[in-house]
């Protein structure tokens, strides 16, 4: 060994230290973000789901709601493109910050999303188990009251479920339902004025120039003229 080798391994690793250390780095944070995006799986099946009752709903036809569904189409852009592009320390550190504003944004949508269906149960739903108390009176129709009841009640406790992905399941099939028992009940009775009454009430559209002499006939003889209440409402 001469007398130079001590200064040139000096020099080699002065040169490849910063290289070093940056590794060392990189692992650091590279565990770090892993720790970080540790829920990520469980995110984006959240964000699917998100994104799908927002299209099966109409979430996003306020102003505010599809201001709240661009800023996160806009986090989902970004994290991503962080992901795909990181390679130093300070790239993983951008993805953490990145990831945790989109985790916000995810939560914030969420949330936005609850009022919106409790608007669409209320008006679409709650009906259901009105003229389904009404119906199931009836013999004839009493086995489709009942099925509307039930799917009523079933859209009441859909208020209360806290995951995205199983709320959507349940949108989706709640919807469906109601379609289904629509159809059967658009001729539940066999008397046209009164279906098309019941499909008003139900539609949130029923008004008094609707309560034909055969339909108050028709209410009082099912005893349904206290099942009933009127709303004024301000003229288009």
């Amino acid at each position: 060994m001469t007398d130079t080798d001590p200064l040139q391994e000096l020099e080699q690793f002065a040169r490849e230290l910063p290289a070093a250390v940056e590794r060392r780095r990189i692992g650091e944070t590279l565990g770090k973000t892993v720790e970080r995006l540790r829920d990520a799986d469980a995110q984006v099946e959240r964000i699917a789901a998100i994104l799908d009752i927002s299209e099966e709903t109409g979430f996003g036809r306020d102003p505010a709601q599809a201001d709240a569904l661009a800023d996160l189409l806009a986090c989902i852009s970004e994290c991503a493109e962080l992901m795909l592009s990181a390679q130093t320390a300070v790239d993983l550190k951008e993805v953490q910050e990145a990831y945790a504003r989109l985790v916000a944004e995810v939560a914030a949508v969420d949330r936005q999303l609850r009022p919106h269906w409790r608007g669409i149960v209320e008006h679409d739903f709650r009906p259901l188990a009105v003229i389904g108390t009404l119906l199931q009176r009836i013999e004839t129709t009493k086995d489709l009251g009942l099925r509307l009841v039930a799917c009523g009640q079933e859209a009441e406790t859909s208020l209360t479920i806290t995951s995205a992905v199983s709320l959507r399941a349940t949108i989706h099939r709640l919807r469906e339902k109601r379609t289904d028992l629509e159809n059967e009940r658009t001729s539940a009775t066999q008397e046209r004025d009164v279906d098309a009454f019941l499909s008003a009430v139900a539609e949130g559209r029923g008004t008094l120039r609707m309560v034909t002499s055969n339909v108050h006939q028709w209410l009082a003889r099912n005893e349904a003229l206290d099942m009933f209440t009127i709303t004024a409402r301000a003229r288009n």
